[in-house]
Formats: structure tokens, sequence, C-alpha cells
């Protein structure tokens, strides 16, 4: 029989990690037996313990019948902190299930109660699970503060198990901010903490993630060697979701190999799977993947599988998912010839994609109107003290004390007068910023004020997580030049050129902006000066490929880049951009078009 002590409960959750099939089976059993009993708390334990096997083996369905009687049970004995517990996992579920919004309350819920009860355990799964949910979204950098969080709390309760999941999680959103050498690091301790602890179902997601990150470094046959041990971990584990993830990416390895037929099975054999269990962002990725294989065999079947995908889009809804609909959708249409259609996904493809910057633009924008009216705020504040302190000192006035209150009174409007001017001026910037143009004119692109704000609030970021954080001054090469033979309006039309090759070439997190005349400042938030290399490439590739009206066709137009990466010694935005400066002025001495790093 199966006690439910604190102790025994700890061990029972490490069970769940290392057998979660086995562990919802015994569980099963023990809450049956608790049930007869009448014993509703030991019920209670074991009803999470099979909420968690559930949830770790992605059982949508099973998962939520689970969480409804374990919630009211909950709710019934007044346990507070199993209901916290059942909230993040319920956010998980609904996560899978692309309800992002009721996900994110729920987590904000537990988090509430994890501080209010001082709970460190549920506050860090909390942090965890709300990481996953801004990863999923695309929003990288504010991933990893939930996730840094959780894991300094982890290391803090000594909870080895969560240490090695949530380093495994960092590891993955380095991935997916293309910062791959640092997320094969993270991936290294994570192996050797899960491996310590014997946690062999996080050890089997690892498998997959690392093959996720060889996999996009296109180092196929690490990726199938870690998707193959991955399948073999899930099938130990009788993990029926994780035996779908690596048969849908064995199926995309073979894809890319042109192994069609094979690639075929494998994607169907997840399907089935994720359509069983639930998961609706699975449904939509084997569905869009199988319809381009489809389109390669020249199967018309494919158009019928592009239409299905396309009604999942109203679940999901998110500017990811519609960019990747739209161009997988432009190169089905392709291989029918159907250029009108496939023309017509492009033109949606770049709305969404301005429709996403706009966005952002407009978060940006709320950031900086919220700084200005707090500022505003603590001046009025200030005012109202200054007076307050008036009226206390008119209240003690006495003719014995006529000249110390002179003196304080003398003091008081000076305070007055200086606050008086700081509210005056925080009055103007307030009305002044409804007007501040934070694009640039010309080219759309982020301007000065735009650009160096983005890149302040970056940096910060960066020091309180310990993330690394590089900038880029860029310099079109002989500029001038440009303007004085073949006239302003074709300069102009560089300046555009330059503007559109490069957005196109830059992660969701990274950011270019119009500096001044000819030079731009690049921030990359999460990135070492590792891969600047590559992305200078990339962007000198890009902007040569542009066909500028205006030059002849065999003018090629360069330009010349700087890049520092934060240090301790950098106490200002200022400095690290006077390194990275320096550096371009090497680049510039040293024959232009090329790149120099600041050491």
């Amino acid at each position: 029989m199966l006690a439910w002590s604190s102790l025994a409960a700890d061990e029972a959750e490490r069970e769940v990690t290392r057998d979660p099939r086995g562990a919802v089976e015994r569980a099963q059993i023990k809450v049956q037996q608790a049930a007869q009993r009448g014993n509703r708390t030991d019920e209670l334990a074991g009803l999470l313990m099979m909420a968690r096997g559930y949830g770790l083996l992605e059982e949508h369905r099973l998962l939520g019948d689970t969480l409804a009687r374990a919630l009211a049970l909950a709710e019934s004995l007044n346990d507070k902190a199993t209901l916290g517990r059942l909230w993040v996992i319920k956010a998980g579920m609904l996560n899978a299930a692309a309800q992002y919004k009721e996900a994110a309350a729920l987590y904000e819920r537990a988090i509430v109660l994890a501080q209010q009860r001082q709970d460190n355990e549920l506050l860090a799964d909390a942090y965890s699970g709300k990481g996953y949910l801004l990863e999923g979204q695309r929003r990288s950098n504010e991933a990893l503060a939930m996730f840094f969080a959780a894991h300094a709390l982890y290391v803090k309760l000594g909870n080895e198990p969560d240490i090695g999941s949530i380093l495994a999680a960092i590891a993955d959103t380095y991935s997916n901010l293309q910062d791959r050498q640092r997320a094969l690091e993270y991936y290294q301790r994570a192996r050797t903490k899960l491996s310590t602890v014997g946690d062999a179902l996080s050890l089997s997601v690892l498998d997959f993630n690392m093959g996720v990150t060889y996999h996009e470094l296109n180092q196929l046959d690490q990726a199938e060697r870690h998707y193959r041990s991955a399948l073999a971990g899930s099938q130990q584990l009788r993990d029926n979701v994780g035996i779908a993830y690596a048969r849908y990416r064995l199926g995309r390895v073979a894809a890319e190999r042109g192994q069609l037929d094979y690639a075929l099975s494998e994607l169907k054999a997840a399907q089935q799977e994720f359509e069983r269990s639930g998961s609706l962002p699975m449904r939509f990725v084997v569905q869009l993947l199988r319809a381009k294989v489809l389109a390669q065999q020249g199967q018309p079947i494919a158009l019928a599988v592009l239409d299905d995908t396309r009604t999942l889009l109203g679940q999901l809804d998110t500017p990811d998912r519609w960019q990747e609909f739209h161009l997988t959708a432009a190169e089905v249409y392709a291989h029918f010839n159907r250029f009108e259609d496939a023309y017509r996904q492009m033109q949606r493809l770049r709305e969404v994609d301005q429709a996403e910057i706009e966005r952002s633009d407009r978060k940006l924008t709320e950031e900086m109107k919220l700084k200005f009216d707090t500022q505003l705020k603590e001046a009025e504040n200030a005012l109202l003290r200054s007076q307050q302190q008036l009226q206390q000192a008119e209240l003690n006035e006495s003719n014995a004390r006529r000249f110390a209150l002179g003196a304080a009174l003398l003091a008081t409007l000076v305070i007055l007068g200086v606050v008086g001017f700081l509210l005056w001026r925080q009055v103007v910037l307030k009305r002044r910023f409804a007007d501040l143009a934070l694009h640039d004119e010309l080219t759309g692109a982020p301007n000065r004020r735009h650009i160096l704000a983005y890149a302040k609030r970056q940096l910060t970021l960066s020091r309180e997580l310990g993330t690394p954080f590089s900038v880029a001054v860029l310099d079109l090469d002989y500029f001038k030049r440009i303007n004085d033979s073949y006239g302003h309006d074709t300069g102009d039309r560089v300046l555009l050129a330059f503007a559109h090759a490069c957005q196109g070439q830059l992660r969701s997190g990274d950011r270019l902006g119009r500096f001044g005349g000819e030079e731009w400042l690049l921030v990359m938030p999460g990135t070492d000066t590792g891969p600047c290399r590559n992305v200078f490439e990339r962007l000198r590739g890009a902007f040569q490929a542009e066909v500028i009206e205006g030059l002849p066709a065999d003018y090629t137009v360069s330009f010349s880049m700087g890049v520092a990466e934060r240090t301790e010694r950098d106490q200002s935005l200022d400095t690290l951009l006077k390194r990275a400066d320096e550096a371009l002025y090497r680049a510039k001495s040293q024959g232009r078009d090329r790149i120099e790093v600041e050491g």
C-alpha cells in the first residue's frame, strides 16, 4: 500500500519522472483504495501524481478528466498547496491546446499564491511553466528570465532533477535564439545533472532537443542519432507522445534527404498519436510537413492536407504559425504550377511580418510611455511631500524659532522650485511623447531614439540575467561617392535596399536601426561575438543581391561592421557603443567591406 507522507510523496514524484506510465498505473490503484476508505487526503495526493504523470506523457484528454476531479477535491479540502500545483499542471495543458491567455492567467495565480505562502517549490514550477509558455510564443528573452529565476530557486531547494530539467529548458531557448554553441554547453550541463539522478524521461527529452539543435546546424547524422536515442527512450518508458515527437523529427530528416516514402510513413504515425493526445500545435506542424512532402511527390492530396492545416490556424492564431503556413502554402502551390496562389501566400507572409514588427514597436512605445508616466508620478509625490513639510513647519511656528523657521521655509522654497522644474519638465516630456517619431522617415527602420531605447533595455536585461549581449555599428562604404556620382535619390534607394535586405536576415530578438546618415546600429540580445561573422556574411549576401535603381548593374555596394560584446567594464551603453565604433574604424582602415570584432 502506498503511503502519502511527505517523504513518500517526494519518492513518488521521483518515480513519476523515471517511469511515468507505471507511476500513473500504480497511482490509479491507490486512488481507488483511498476513495473506498474515504481518505480524501490520500485520494487527492494520488490524483496529483496521476496528473503529473499524464502531464509528462502529454495525455491531455486523460489529464483533463483527472484535473477536474483533483481540483474539485482540493477546493473542498481547502488545500492551497496542492491547488497551486494543479494550476501549474492545468496551465501546461492549456498551453499545449493553444489556449495561451488562459494558461498565462493560471501561471500568474500560481505565482501569487506561491509568493503569499512563501512556497519556493511552487514558485519555481510556476516560473518554469510560464517560461515554456513564453518560449512557445517566441518571446525568448522573457522566457530566459523565467527559466533563470526558476533555476535559482531549484538550486536553493537542492532539487537536482528540476535543476537538470531547467538547464535543458535554458539550452532549448538559446537554441531557438540561434546561439547553438551556448545551447550545446547547457545541454551537456543538463545531461550531467540528469544522468546523476537517473531521470529517464528528461534524458529522452534532452536527446530529442539536442537532435533538434544538431538538425538546425544541418548536421543530419548527429541529429538522427539523437532522435533515435530519444525514440528508444520513449519506447522504453511507453511514452507515446515522446515516440510521436521522435518520429516527426525522423520524418523531417528523411524528407531533407529525399527519402519521401519513409518520411510520410513516420509523419503519418506521428500525426495519429498527436490527434489522439489532443496536441494541437503538433498536429499543425506535422500536417504542414506532410503537405510539403506530398507536393514534392506530385500528389494532389497535398492540397487537401494543406486545407486541413488551415482550419487549425483558427485555434492557434499566432504570428509564427501564420508565417509557417504562408511559406509552406506558397511552396505547395508552386509545385502544382499555381503561381498566382503562391504569390498571394508570399504577400500575406509579408503582411504578417509587418504586423508583428508593428506590434513589437507598439509594445516598446507603451513601455517608454509608462516610464515617463512613472517619472512624472515620482515628481508629483516629491511635490506633495514638500508641501506636507511646509505645513508641519507652519504648525510649529513660534517667535523663539522664527529664524529657524525662516531657514526651513527658504529650504522648502528651494525644494519646491527644483521639484516644480522637474514636474514641468516631465509634463513637457509627456506632451511631446505623443509626437515622438519612433521610425526613420525614409526607411521605416527604428530611428536613433528608438534603437537606443531598445539597446538600453536589452543591456539592462542582459546584466540582470547574466546573458550575453552584443551590438554592431554598420556603415555603408563610400556612400558619399554614390550621392555625388548618381544623385541623392539613388543614395536614398541604397539606404532603403540596405534596410530591406537586413530585415529578412535578423532573428526575432535582433533589431536594426538607422543611427544617422549611412550609419546603422544592430542590437543582438543573447548573442556573443562568436556568431557575428556569420551574421555579417548573411547581411552582406542579402544586400549585394538587391537590385538598386540608378546604379550600374556591375556596381557593388558594400558596408563595414564593428562588433562589441558586453563585458563587466561596460558601465553604460555609451562605453559599449564606443568599443563597437573603434572596431568599425579598424574595419574601415583595413580596406572596408569587412567585419572587425572588438576584443
